[in-house]
């Protein structure tokens, strides 16, 4: 199985939702062997949330920023119908399950 994950989380910030954030995708990957890709919300800044996905080689970040899908300055943070779209164009890609 190959899945998307986003959440209107800040993944520099080692915070409630964050830290779901990455249990979730821990689990799936882990646990169930799933193929998870993660679109990141923000530009990925610090790692210490993060860094719990680093030994797992089924899992994958998506910096949309890094990727020049989009520009920091105009707008720091995906909205979620920016995410859509690019989780619309990641399936393209990669087709999640």
């Amino acid at each position: 199985m190959r899945v998307a994950i986003f959440a209107e989380v800040d993944t520099n910030f080692a915070e409630g939702p964050a830290i779901w954030l990455v249990a979730v995708a821990r689990m799936l990957a882990a646990r169930s062997g799933w193929a998870v890709t993660i679109l990141l919300r923000t530009r990925r800044i610090r790692s210490e949330v993060l860094e719990p996905l680093s030994g797992l080689d089924n899992v994958t970040l998506v910096d949309p920023f890094s990727l020049g899908w989009t520009e920091e300055a105009v707008r720091p943070q995906l909205s979620v119908e920016r995410a859509v779209d690019f989780l619309e164009r990641l399936d393209k890609e990669r087709r999640f399950d």
